[in-house]
């Protein structure tokens, strides 16, 4: 007899999306200052949905993942930009912009 984890599955994303959106990216927020996490957030939606581009049309290189490019590009970006994060938040800030691409499909 099969077992289908599909429900477990979808329950378990819907926890972690509002433990996310409830706890951590607030806590973020006050750690970080508004202004700077707004400009994470923009790197990141813009980085995150380059990957996507890039794996689709099979232009990500030497078996890149799709999560290795967007820290990439996010954490060039921040320097350039002159914002330092850590790859915890960096992470976070990547888990929220894909949940939200996750839940526009």
């Amino acid at each position: 007899m099969p077992i289908d984890i599909t429900e477990i599955v979808v329950a378990l994303i819907g926890v972690l999306t509002t433990i996310l959106t409830v706890v951590i990216i607030p806590w973020i927020r006050t750690k970080t200052g508004e202004k700077r996490w707004e400009q994470l957030m923009l790197v990141t939606y813009t980085a995150v949905h380059a990957a996507e581009q890039m794996a689709n049309a099979g232009l990500l290189q030497n078996g890149l993942s799709k999560l290795d490019y967007a820290t990439a590009r996010i954490i060039e970006t921040l320097e350039k930009l002159k914002i330092t994060f850590d790859q915890a938040t960096i992470r976070a800030a990547i888990e929220a912009i894909v949940l939200d691409l996750k839940k526009d499909k």
